[in-house]
């Protein structure tokens, strides 16, 4: 007889489900919200925007400081003594006279404070889990097609957007950027949106929808030409085809040889039109073409450079944001980019919460360890390809993702050794229902 998945216990599961006293709502329910409004909601003001991460700030904080009675979890830990550090290196900066947008540090901890509500939620059961995931599906969902309308309607959201330079007397034409007006972020969305429905599929089913979304997130993030979030997709599809069994890494690996053909037919046909050629070239991260442009980017240059600021203040930094004033260049790499802005300690410090993320992946349960692994891994080659720390759009959807999944195997270890069993009962139970 199969066994299903084992729920948290009823007295968190009770914690989730029933009204809390106050009026604050449950985090899972600020989580939905976060997921829900995060890629649609974009309030222009003069030069800046603003969204979601804003306007849920002062409910996010109240519901971290609600959690805290609960015991620490080491990346919850590291995160808010990365807050601490950074605040200490932004006063000391403002003492000194620093530049005043020093102060914005204060949207990177909105774009980071989802993982803190999400991890001091009292319990994430499985139908929290998938409410969140189907949040986020669904929201991302709606932003990469009208992203990808915008795109088809030669409608440009700000004067600033990428474009795309052909040269040989082609001109050039825009790169989709989404609601934002903006590539980087927009192909951020859309490679987030690809594991989140390829995850929704593999814990929840509905395989043709999710299939079709993923196809859609894929054509997203072929429009957009972001080569980060190309890589982005790629890896976590390694690292869920690593972590796969034997027969699914054989029918992955034909699946994989019939579109690198595919591709390859298209890099030969002499009908392709040449714009179309050039995307394809950019984002050739195999070569297949004999001309790749995926390499041909001036961030190996910058994050020299920046690795050459890091001793130049080591303890501060040279201030959140200052980056282009000062050294003149895109950093184009979240975690070099902050160890020169907030110091040796901060990067350090944020470094090993990525990390340690991929360690408590590694140790969550079967029923999720494949996805946990693939979504931070993923997001950690992302971030070291662009600045994700600032794209309050998209960086809170990983963060709520990993953070429930996390919240979740939790509660699924602790009924397991409640109840006695093994380590070898737990792999066989998840590998009926994964």
């Amino acid at each position: 007889m199969k066994r299903s998945v084992i729920e948290p216990h009823p007295t968190s599961r009770r914690d989730v489900d029933r009204p809390r006293p106050g009026i604050l709502p449950s985090a899972a329910t600020i989580a939905v919200l976060y997921a829900a409004l995060c890629p649609l909601l974009i309030i222009p003001a003069g030069t800046q925007s603003f969204g979601s991460v804003d306007l849920l700030l002062a409910l996010g904080v109240f519901s971290v400081l609600r959690g805290l009675g609960g015991a620490p979890r080491l990346p919850s830990l590291l995160l808010l003594g990365c807050f601490v550090v950074s605040l200490i290196g932004s006063v000391v900066h403002l003492i000194a006279d620093a530049p005043s947008d020093v102060v914005f540090v204060g949207r990177m901890w909105a774009i980071y404070l989802p993982f803190l509500v999400v991890m001091g939620a009292p319990a994430i059961d499985r139908i929290a889990l998938k409410r969140i995931f189907a949040t986020v599906v669904a929201s991302s969902t709606i932003a990469c097609l009208a992203g990808i309308g915008l795109y088809h309607a030669g409608i440009q959201v700000r004067d600033s957007q990428q474009v795309n330079w052909y040269g040989g007397g082609l001109g050039s034409s825009l790169r989709a950027g989404g609601l934002l007006g903006n590539t980087g972020d927009f192909g951020h969305l859309s490679a987030i949106l690809a594991i989140a429905a390829l995850g929704y599929m593999m814990m929840f089913g509905r395989h043709v929808l999710m299939s079709v979304i993923v196809a859609m997130a894929v054509y997203a993030t072929f429009l957009s030409s972001s080569r980060a979030a190309l890589l982005h997709v790629l890896v976590a599809l390694a690292v869920l085809l690593a972590m796969s069994s034997v027969a699914k890494k054989l029918v992955a690996a034909f699946c994989a040889l019939l579109a690198i053909f595919a591709v390859y037919i298209l890099f030969v046909s002499s009908s392709v039109d040449p714009r179309m050629m050039f995307t394809l070239r950019r984002l050739d991260v195999f070569n297949l073409s004999g001309e790749s442009l995926f390499y041909a980017t001036p961030r190996f240059q910058a994050w020299e450079m920046l690795v050459g600021w890091i001793p130049v203040n080591p303890i501060v930094g040279i201030g959140y944001g200052q980056t282009i004033a000062v050294t003149g260049r895109v950093g184009d790499n979240s975690l070099l980019t902050l160890f020169v802005e907030l110091g040796v300690v901060f990067g350090v410090m944020l470094t090993a919460f990525w990390l340690v993320l991929v360690a408590e992946g590694f140790r969550a349960a079967p029923s999720v360890r494949r996805l946990a692994v693939a979504i931070v891994v993923s997001e950690l080659a992302h971030m070291i390809t662009v600045d994700t720390h600032r794209m309050w759009t998209t960086t809170p959807l990983t963060l709520i993702l990993v953070a429930a999944l996390l919240r979740y195997s939790s509660g699924v270890v602790h009924d397991r050794s409640v109840l006695g069993e093994t380590p070898a009962d737990a792999d066989r139970t998840d590998a009926q229902v994964v």
